[in-house]
């Protein structure tokens, strides 16, 4: 959570590379299954950017329409391939078991 970006114009911040963040976000999470972007941003706590991954995804909700949940992490070495493996594995319903 960022308190110091509440009531700021998110869709114009960059990061260091000159990406709209926001932008790319929304834009990965308009994807028929969400998508996946990367950027720089500091850690909490941390003055210093850091490479962050972020999946994005629309999420039909009864009350609202509009609404993207995404999610991070501050991974250096990753591959977006590697992270959509990942995904793919924890997708399977052939992993879970009905109790």
């Amino acid at each position: 959570m960022r308190p110091d970006l509440v009531g700021k114009p998110i869709m114009q911040i960059t990061d260091n590379a000159g990406k709209y963040i926001f932008k790319e976000l929304c834009k990965a999470g308009n994807e028929p299954h969400g998508g996946w972007v990367e950027y720089a941003w500091s850690k909490p706590g941390a003055g210093a950017l850091s490479r962050k991954i972020s999946y994005a995804l629309a999420a039909d909700i009864s009350f609202t329409s509009g609404i993207q949940v995404s999610a991070g992490t501050y991974d250096e070495t990753m591959t977006i391939k590697e992270l959509d493996a990942v995904l793919e594995k924890m997708s399977d319903p052939s992993r879970y078991q009905a109790l």
